[in-house]
């Protein structure tokens, strides 16, 4: 069975709990979201070397995990990664000893066909480091990572039990990659030993963008989690986009999307002078401009909120503009499955439970 492949590993997740043998946000630290390739599957033979297609045959199914971990921004102070441009932590795991034996055989044919490399570019280094029962240290002098091309990289792979692990590190001259790829390398191969199932949220990245010191400005937000009862539904915060100081962004700082089963809140976080600026343009106009507009005035903590009705009188919109000490939020209410309308949340009582629903929040 393949859960005697790990001690302690069960086989009942459906990816027979590789999840549990790979890296995690807080292993790496400050500053890091998980990449759009962080995922489970399998190891199989699509555009693969014969090697690595070879074992993928005869010992299947080899279960795999990846999580990836690119760099949002750089966190003052040491942190495990120290700034790498990018980290990734895989697992393999196979049913017998023979299939592990294989793979690891295979060297820099499965670390380059796992990364999207070519084996070409992996170059062995001498000193094997002392890490499971075997392992393998490469070093990629053209390398790539979020869009960029030649940057150094530093990939280890060992062999551990029944699991095949494999750290690649991006960004960095090859010495401090090794310095960084080793003690992550170690730490995964902790997580081998004992598997541990991965904690709800450990993963959870959403607020790392709120984190990000080029915000530079105070966030306003309604929680992870917006709970406001009066028959209005709950909602999660779904999406999180910035900051942004583009020339042709149209200046708010970053956005906070809600979301529930069929509403959603897009909240745009602005800087008071940008918004000042913005609102002078022709392209602020809206809606809530127009003179059949209705409009309502309501205090909320520290501040005021001017709440927005569109002209029509079927399917109004709606839309807020809380202003606060050091910033001016955008609120507007939307609706997911509705053909016309701003859902639940489109009317006065909804954006003001969204206006007075929003609160400081503390790093």
């Amino acid at each position: 069975m393949l859960a005697a492949a790990v001690p302690g590993l069960g086989a009942d997740s459906g990816q027979g709990g590789a999840e549990q043998l790979v890296l995690r946000l807080p292993d790496v630290g400050r500053g890091y979201v998980l990449g759009d390739d962080s995922g489970c599957g399998g190891l199989g033979t699509e555009n693969a070397p014969p090697s690595v297609a070879q074992v993928a045959v005869t010992y299947y199914p080899v279960y795999s995990c990846g999580t990836e971990f690119e760099r949002l921004w750089r966190a003052r102070g040491r942190t495990a990664a120290r700034g790498a441009l990018y980290v990734s932590s895989t697992a393999f795991v196979f049913a017998t000893d023979q299939g592990i034996r294989a793979a690891f055989g295979t060297g820099r044919d499965l670390a380059a066909y796992d990364l999207g490399l070519e084996a070409k570019d992996l170059a062995p280094r001498g000193d094997r480091p002392v890490l499971g029962d075997e392992a393998s240290v490469f070093f990629v002098a053209d390398d790539f990572a979020l869009g960029l091309s030649g940057r150094p990289g530093v990939v280890v792979m060992w062999r551990q039990g029944r699991v095949l692990g494999i750290v690649h590190v991006v960004g960095l001259r090859e010495g401090t990659a090794t310095a960084v790829a080793l003690p992550l390398a170690r730490r995964q191969e902790q997580r081998i030993a004992k598997p541990a199932p991965v904690p709800p949220g450990v993963n959870d990245d959403r607020k790392v963008r709120l984190d990000d010191p080029h915000l530079r400005m105070p966030v306003h937000w309604l929680g992870l989690r917006f709970v406001p009862g009066r028959h209005l539904p709950p909602m999660r915060l779904a999406y999180i986009s910035g900051p942004t100081n583009a020339p042709d962004a149209p200046g708010n700082r970053a956005s906070l999307d809600y979301e529930g089963r069929h509403d959603g809140i897009s909240i745009e976080l602005w800087q008071p002078r940008r918004w000042a600026k913005w609102r002078r343009s022709k392209f602020s106009r809206g809606f809530w401009d127009r003179p059949c507009a209705r409009r309502r005035t309501i205090p909320v903590a520290h501040g005021r909120a001017v709440l927005f009705r569109s002209c029509a009188k079927r399917h109004a919109r709606f839309a807020a503009h809380v202003y606060l000490p050091r910033a001016v939020l955008a609120v507007g209410p939307y609706c997911m499955r509705c053909d016309a309308g701003d859902g639940a949340y489109g009317s006065f009582k909804g954006l003001a439970a969204i206006a007075r629903g929003l609160r400081l929040r503390r790093r």
